[in-house]
């Protein structure tokens, strides 16, 4: 008895018997990734499965990004279905669904005549034009928004996995999926085991006119790394910022970028100061590249922007309807806490409260009860970039008090997700293979970072 026992235990976990009809991806299948189709009742989404590599014996893990508006795929399946591959799915199906209304469901809210303002740089009103038009065109056609909020995704993240034939999930999610998970143990916890949040936001904060705050702390975190560090060689990175800025409006300069020409003013400079905060490791030419002197800040300007690479996957951009619909859910109502940004910070915020342009657009708040703050008996692992302007450390520092398992991690020299950090790498590793002992390693909560001194 005890040989067979042993046995069926080397076997792995039974292979699970999909009821969700098998589809052809929309997308390149590497890494031989299934999909399937959820029905639901705004539309269709994908649903795609990477098989496990090897014996079957953990639960698969749900794999949900941000936006909300880009892709679970695109964001991550190439990834987890090659180079991560031998680290998470191995002993594990991975799995990633498709949002409600994004590039792989069966109605994309695309509002390309907003898109084109947005990529030509138009002015201002003409982009709002186009996104009120968009958005009177989906209302005049019965577009039910309350169908793309978070709490609906959650469901359809149980919906698909139960059909897909498991009993129980692990689940990571980063930045808008931290909103989604948080969802998901709130409503549907006897499903959902170890949770992930990389890039926390809680649930019931007003993310969006936060952002003035969160860029600013960022900024404040980088100066306090450059004045600890003696090769750093720059004092007061926020006051170098705010005089370039100012520079740059009253001269701007021409860059090349791709090819392109553009002219780079100072809310131009504030974008890149935040893109570079966002990416983390690449923060380390904040300091040199806002205080340069000399006639080539167009030309320096230029060469950061292309090493930081053009995105060309869909974002949250491209399906504005989800964008907007799933952030109004989540946000309109909520006060921000009161905040005098800097130049800086207001230049990167949205510009106008939040409600406003939900109203404008007929969009409106979750019920209370969706945004009632979530809490979990399974372990609990919260990530945050010491360098993130969009999710700063402090709110998952806020939550990990709601979790009795919680474990809240720091990384250093990281920006807006784990996922780009071998240290957020590893830490996820771990915490994935042994939730009750997960090696941390020496990079939590460390302020260290490596910066580029002056030229």
């Amino acid at each position: 008895m005890i040989p067979l026992f042993m046995g069926l235990l080397a076997c792995g976990s039974p292979a699970p018997e999909p009821t969700l009809p098998a589809v052809d991806c929309p997308f390149e299948p590497v890494g031989g990734a299934v999909c399937y189709r959820l029905d639901t009742p705004a539309d269709y989404v994908v649903v795609t499965v990477i098989p496990a590599t090897g014996r079957r014996r953990l639960p698969p893990l749900v794999l949900q990004n941000g936006g909300p508006g880009s892709s679970p795929w695109d964001d991550y399946g190439p990834l987890f279905a090659t180079d991560l591959r031998e680290a998470f799915g191995v002993r594990r199906d991975l799995v990633l669904v498709e949002t409600r209304g994004s590039r792989y469901s069966g109605r994309p809210l695309a509002c390309d005549a907003y898109l084109d303002k947005i990529q030509t740089q138009a002015p201002d009103s003409e982009v709002a034009d186009a996104l009120i038009r968009c958005f009177d065109d989906w209302h005049a056609e019965g577009v039910d928004f309350s169908a793309v909020t978070g709490p609906r995704l959650a469901d359809d993240i149980v919906n698909a996995v139960q059909q897909l034939g498991y009993d129980s999930f692990d689940y990571y999610g980063g930045s808008f999926g931290t909103i989604i998970g948080q969802h998901l143990v709130r409503d549907h916890d006897a499903h959902v085991g170890t949770l992930v949040l990389d890039a926390v936001v809680p649930v019931g904060v007003n993310y969006v006119d936060a952002l003035p705050r969160s860029a600013d702390e960022a900024l404040a975190t980088l100066d306090a790394a450059c004045r600890a560090d003696p090769t750093c060689g720059y004092e007061d990175v926020p006051r170098l910022l705010e005089t370039r800025l100012a520079a740059l409006d009253a001269e701007p300069v021409a860059a090349t970028v791709d090819g392109r020409t553009i002219l780079v003013d100072g809310d131009a400079m504030a974008a890149l100061v935040q893109g570079l905060l966002y990416f983390g490791e690449a923060a380390e030419y904040i300091p040199r590249l806002v205080a340069f002197e000399g006639e080539d800040v167009g030309e320096l300007y230029g060469s950061v922007l292309e090493q930081l690479g053009t995105d060309e996957r869909w974002s949250e951009e491209h399906v504005v309807g989800l964008n907007l619909a799933a952030t109004c859910g989540e946000t309109r109502g909520i006060a921000a806490e009161p905040y005098t940004s800097s130049d800086f910070g207001a230049r990167v915020g949205l510009g106008l409260p939040v409600d406003e342009l939900c109203d404008v657009l007929g969009l409106a708040a979750n019920p209370d009860a969706e945004r009632a703050r979530a809490s979990t008996a399974d372990p609990v692992l919260l990530l945050s970039g010491q360098h993130d302007p969009v999710t700063p450390p402090r709110w998952a520092q806020e939550i990990e008090a709601e979790f009795p398992r919680g474990i809240e991690v720091t990384l250093s020299g990281t920006g807006h997700g784990g996922l780009v950090s071998d240290c957020g790498l590893q830490t996820l590793i771990s915490f994935l293979d042994d939730p009750e002992n997960p090696d941390l390693g020496a990079c939590r909560n460390d302020d260290s970072i490596e910066l580029q001194p002056p030229l």
